[in-house]
């Protein structure tokens, strides 16, 4: 929904609910060596489960005029979700003499389930002075509010509150009507360490900018560079984030429309962890890397006043020493106009993923999605 009184504020807000629901069945079959003895275990084992999580999803923005020159603009966000889970699990522990005595087999059976609640509020309110007919100062505060509680179904878990602040300063340049670049950057603290992801402390740079060298081409680009980091022992957690992105997209008609683009992804990432090695409780860190190029290229042709087509294609590279990958992603799809504002939609893309590592997550993959599209 839209509202826009006059010309000198906007408001737009907007609702989303999803569920999802889970049926899991799995069955393993583990061999292992335990210790330096002579006896492997054997782990035969299967789980049954279900579980459910309605998700709501809740935003909306203003925009306020103040005077010529200053503008008011706040944004909220909220999400919320429940995620319910029951498992059942049945197996055998095998203990293999391997200097010909008996086996020994020791069956068991657990039954349980989990629920997790999840809440997420932010709210940001940014103000914009124009200095000049071609450069606004921009200057923003966010708050963020995040509830996480769970445990055993049926209790009433404590919740866990990460409370996060975040300053953000920048300059939009306009030098003409043909182009624009905004800079900024961001400095935010957190309450705590969220799950060993969201960090204490982050500081973002960001570069956006666009630029139409004639009227029915636009040529745009971003970057970003982040350094997060927790420094809180047992939950350390270091990132560095260096993003970049290139796009073209030309108009020569009403209704063709021809895109193409590129992208770099470049992650570090340092976290702390506790694992098993064997029947050993181990800590150790776990590193990841990632050296991610995307290439993408779309195209719209109109071929009659009913009719239109769309076909396109995507290829990721990673390089990168974790998942080193490749995956090619071709897509198609068409668009019938029923009625004036009535449009039934056709779309199918093929994915061919390949890790270069590990055979077991090759796949390919066939999607097709049908809807109808309304507007007015």
């Amino acid at each position: 929904g839209r509202y826009q009184p006059n010309r000198r504020y906007d408001l737009i807000a907007q609702y989303m609910y999803s569920g999802a629901d889970l049926d899991l069945s799995r069955q393993e079959n583990l061999l292992q060596q335990v210790g330096t003895g002579a006896f492997p275990t054997r782990q035969l084992i299967a789980s049954t489960g279900t579980s459910t999580k309605p998700t709501h999803n809740a935003n909306f923005a203003q925009s306020l005029a103040i005077t010529d020159r200053l503008t008011f603009h706040h944004r909220f966000a909220y999400e919320n979700y429940s995620l319910t889970g029951f498992l059942n699990t049945t197996g055998v522990l095998s203990l293999i003499n391997q200097e010909n005595g008996p086996d020994i087999d020791l069956p068991f059976e657990e039954a349980g389930g989990t629920i997790t609640e999840y809440r997420l509020t932010r709210n940001e309110m940014e103000l914009d002075y124009a200095v000049a007919p071609s450069v606004s100062l921009l200057g923003a505060y966010r708050y963020t509010d995040r509830h996480l509680a769970f445990g055993a179904a049926g209790s009433n878990p404590r919740p866990v509150v990460t409370i996060g602040h975040t300053g953000i300063g920048g300059l939009l340049w306009r030098p003409s009507a043909k182009g624009r670049l905004r800079a900024e950057v961001e400095k935010g603290t957190a309450s705590l360490a969220f799950n060993r992801i969201d960090p204490l402390s982050t500081l973002r740079w960001k570069v956006r900018g666009s630029y139409r060298p004639v009227t029915r081409l636009t040529i745009s680009g971003s970057l970003l560079l982040e350094d997060n980091s927790n420094n809180t022992p047992d939950v350390n957690r270091d990132l560095d984030n260096r993003q970049l992105g290139l796009q073209a997209v030309y108009v020569p008609s009403s209704k063709l429309l021809v895109s193409g683009g590129y992208n770099y992804l470049r992650i570090r990432t340092s976290t702390d962890i506790v694992f098993y090695a064997l029947s050993q409780l181990t800590q150790g860190t776990s590193l990841y890397e990632t050296n991610t190029h995307v290439a993408h290229f779309l195209l719209r042709v109109p071929v009659c006043k009913r009719l239109e087509l769309r076909g396109g294609y995507e290829y990721v590279k990673d390089t990168g020493s974790t998942y080193p990958l490749r995956m090619h992603v071709p897509h198609a799809g068409v668009s019938v106009k029923l009625y004036e504002s009535l449009h039934f939609e056709a779309d199918w893309r093929y994915y061919s993923y390949a890790e270069q590592r590990s055979a077991i997550r090759d796949y390919n993959a066939n999607v097709v999605a049908l809807g109808l599209r309304f507007t007015r």
